[in-house]
């Protein structure tokens, strides 16, 4: 037979006797089903209950194929204690925060789609309620909500709230019963059809069905913050929450303005122009100092090039320049090399610089193939790379293995 669901007649029911009619034990866990229980199932979007039959923590509940529900625990530990409880009147008491917690915010839910449907003929086509935030995807027929209509319907989802509205849930046989009910989608299912409303007669806030829990008044929401929203498949996806969870947040990023503020020194309002300022003046600098490294390099290269010309260099060229990482390094190693392009002995030069973190950059003009010397040899030193014959990369353990590698080049390429 079908399980009565209390929670339909009372939401506010937190303690309840039922007697256990059928009970299995598999893989550890412990199935219950009862004549009547307190326990939501997990359910159109909304989490089930958590709590406790007797002294056992209920982990999971669900709907089983025979319309039954089924209350899993794993602290029965072995199955004759299972069925010593066959037959026998048991106490059953709901975890309360987490119960009210989704009911707040899948009233929540409710009332945003409603003002969305309302005001813009958004339909809701997603919602999932997370540990962090709920979100809901808003699809309309011509283009996505802009910043301004999420805000719209935000305030006015909030003046609802504060309009402490009547929630009533309407319980029908057949969805031809329950289609006579002003809902906000045309309804699928057929069987036992729960209509919730959030309203009055002549001020309708949503109108849907739904098999979940929820308060009995808008008030008892407190708060429905939107966190953020994005564009997804083509419908707009929105972040938030309700009651305390929606208050800490705020809290929380209140917290975090003000020490924002307070870093850049300026009043909560201008922390935004203030970081756009700081940005700009970064980018000035960032711009100068790159100007003054260009212009160092430069310097650098010019006294390389005159150090290989006027000692008549050919093998490997080393150069130590631990300031420097591999991306400017191999710049470097690049306008070396297209300096020395007239080099008498261009084809016998191999270019090696020695950059942050004992890493190595070569370069040549592709005589000398930089990517076979790495590859032939780097595994030699505990190190790692590879590259074309023109320009290779090599990372090392140590700088002694670094040595130790270019050391191995020079005695290749004499």
């Amino acid at each position: 037979m079908k399980t009565i669901k209390t929670y339909q007649e009372d939401v506010y029911l937190k303690n309840l006797s039922a007697i256990v009619i059928d009970i299995s034990s598999e893989n550890g866990i412990t199935n219950i089903i009862c004549d009547r229980t307190i326990f939501f199932p997990t359910g159109g979007g909304q989490p089930c209950d958590n709590g406790y039959i007797d002294k056992y923590f209920i982990f999971d509940v669900y709907i089983n194929q025979n319309g039954e529900i089924v209350h899993s625990t794993r602290d029965i530990k072995n199955i004759d204690s299972a069925l010593s409880l066959l037959g026998l009147e048991i106490k059953m008491k709901i975890d309360w925060d987490r119960r009210f917690r989704n009911m707040q915010r899948h009233l929540g839910e409710h009332i945003l789609s409603g003002i969305f449907y309302k005001l813009f003929s958004g339909n809701n086509k997603g919602f999932h309620m997370g540990d962090e935030y709920i979100t809901i995807d808003i699809h309309l027929a011509h283009g996505m909500l802009t910043k301004e209509m999420i805000k719209q319907a935000e305030i006015e989802a909030n003046k609802a709230v504060q309009m402490n509205l009547p929630v009533t849930t309407s319980f029908f046989d057949d969805r031809s019963e329950a289609s006579l009910m002003p809902v906000r989608k045309p309804i699928d299912i057929d069987g036992e059809i729960s209509v919730v409303t959030a309203g009055t007669d002549n001020n309708i806030i949503d109108c849907v069905a739904c098999c979940g829990t929820h308060p009995s008044s808008t008030g008892e929401l407190g708060l429905i913050k939107i966190y953020k929203f994005e564009p997804n498949k083509g419908m707009t996806r929105i972040y938030f929450d309700v009651g305390m969870d929606a208050l800490n947040k705020c809290i929380d990023s209140m917290d975090i303005l003000k020490d924002v503020s307070n870093h850049l020194s300026c009043n909560e309002n201008d922390v935004y122009k203030s970081i756009l300022k700081k940005e700009e003046s970064e980018t000035i600098l960032k711009n100068s100092i790159s100007k003054l490294s260009s212009s160092l390099m430069d310097i650098k290269i010019n006294s390389f090039y005159e150090d290989i010309i006027s000692s008549n260099i050919k093998g490997l060229y080393e150069i130590k320049e631990e300031d420097l990482d591999a991306e400017r390094a191999n710049k470097m190693a690049y306008k070396l090399i297209g300096k020395l392009k007239s080099y008498p002995i261009i084809d016998e030069i191999l270019i090696g610089i020695i950059t942050q973190d004992n890493n190595l950059i070569l370069a040549s003009n592709g005589n000398i193939s930089c990517g076979s010397l790495v590859k032939n040899n780097i595994k030699k030193y505990n190190g790692k790379g590879g590259g074309r014959d023109d320009n290779a990369r090599g990372k090392f353990d140590d700088i002694s293995s670094l040595k130790s590698f270019l050391g191995q080049i020079r005695l290749e390429l004499n």
